[in-house]
């Protein structure tokens, strides 16, 4: 090959090089355009329950909830142990439902493990979802699932429960909240499932420690659903977006 041939295949190559750079840049420096449903169009409330699927401990607030005139659904995750991106897509796809009978938005509120099907669910589906409520949720992951996942004892720690560990590549693909009129995050200083109760805290949300900003004590873990002023503070921010003077 010439000087010249070689000349032009190396200015060739470079070139193309610097086309698929500018286009990988372009393509990855391209803004998210994301529709969120209207905030001022409120529709029925999702109820996702926690690791283990038992929806017993959502009746108080779902009761309340009713009795502040919101329709609410409860989800059906299963067993509650699998692939917590997949409940999330499942109650995506459950809000689409909802709002193709004609609910202009849904909102979602999950309690623990829910929580965090609740911010998969918001990022499969924002169309749909209006704001969204976690309780007691492992938002950074828990020491316990941490402790299960590392002995990797797949019948004691399950998919989900590796998915809480902290760090885990699920957790660290969540998006976060980016916006505490429509995120809210609750939790209790008495938590003796999220360890440390700290890690209930979700970047950009609204978030409320319960014990030292509602004055109601240091419910546990599952004590922390079923407190009245909690459900309180859910409604006034799904109806508002603010928390409820109580609680400030």
């Amino acid at each position: 090959m010439s000087h010249n041939a070689r000349v032009l295949l190396v200015t060739a190559v470079v070139g193309v090089v610097l086309v698929g750079i500018v286009v990988a840049y372009q393509w990855i420096g391209r803004p998210a355009t994301i529709e969120i449903s209207a905030q001022d169009a409120p529709g029925p409330v999702i109820l996702i329950p926690g690791y283990g699927g038992g929806a017993g401990g959502l009746s108080g607030l779902a009761g309340y909830l009713q009795s502040q005139g919101r329709q609410v659904v409860i989800a059906d995750i299963g067993d509650g142990r699998g692939d917590i991106g997949q409940y999330g897509r499942q109650v995506g796809a459950l809000a689409s439902t909802l709002t193709a009978q004609g609910s202009p938005s849904v909102d979602l509120v999950g309690y623990s493990m829910g929580g965090l099907v609740a911010r998969s669910a918001a990022e499969a589906n924002p169309g749909a979802v209006r704001r969204v409520a976690t309780v007691a949720s492992p938002h950074e992951g828990t020491s316990i699932a941490g402790l299960g996942a590392f002995l990797g004892n797949a019948s004691a720690c399950p998919t989900a429960c590796q998915q809480m560990a902290p760090g885990s590549d699920f957790l660290e693909a969540l998006p976060v909240a980016g916006d505490p009129s429509r995120w809210l995050s609750a939790w209790s200083e008495g938590d003796d499932v999220v360890r440390p109760p700290e890690a209930a805290t979700l970047t950009g949300a609204t978030n409320v420690d319960v014990t030292a900003d509602c004055a109601v004590g240091t419910p546990d873990h599952g004590g922390v659903i079923r407190t009245p002023t909690v459900w309180s503070l859910v409604a006034d921010f799904l109806a508002t977006g603010a928390i409820t003077p109580a609680c400030r």
